[in-house]
């Protein structure tokens, strides 16, 4: 059964919980969904009450009609106070990211781990870059113009926007 939690702004924001233990949060990368965790939310939920998410936009969460990346730490604050306050969280991709900005920020993060987050050539993209790229139409819209702010190759932005285009289908 799909839990739902409002963000600061009022977003609603989908979580699965399982298994018991303290609190883990798996934070997808750009193009994830709850569900694409629940492998790994089922190898560590003998430890761990282990809350996976749809980010912002995605899956069955809402979505805004401006996307920011506070917003989306708004969210895992969300996540985070339903998870009883204070929580280890792990990013994966854009997902590391998030969590890193989310703990410079002072979220109540006890341990943090980040996976392959998105710092190409040494080259991180400011908050208003990231803004710019995906305030067109959700994840769809990411790929559209990541290489500009990124750099990334062009094969990985056609890799996007199928990933994205697969997702939309039935």
């Amino acid at each position: 059964m799909v839990n739902i939690v409002d963000s600061a702004d009022g977003t609603p924001i989908a979580f699965d919980k399982s298994g018991a233990g303290g609190p883990l949060i798996l934070v997808s990368g750009a193009l994830g969904v709850r569900a694409d965790e629940a492998g790994l939310a089922g190898l560590l939920g003998s430890d761990f009450t282990v809350f996976t998410y749809d980010r912002r936009g995605r899956g069955d969460s809402g979505d805004a009609a401006q996307y920011s990346a506070e917003c989306e730490i708004d969210d895992l604050a969300a996540i985070i106070a339903a998870a009883g306050g204070a929580a280890c969280v792990y990013g994966s991709s854009s997902g590391g990211n998030l969590t890193l900005q989310a703990a410079r920020r002072g979220l109540a993060i006890t341990k943090l781990a980040a996976w392959e987050p998105n710092f190409l050539g040494g080259f991180q993209p400011s908050s208003q870059q990231v803004t710019d790229v995906v305030n067109g139409s959700g994840v769809q819209r990411t790929a559209a113009r990541a290489r500009s702010v990124t750099g990334v190759s062009v094969c990985a932005a056609q890799a996007w926007r199928a990933a994205a285009r697969a997702r939309a289908l039935p």
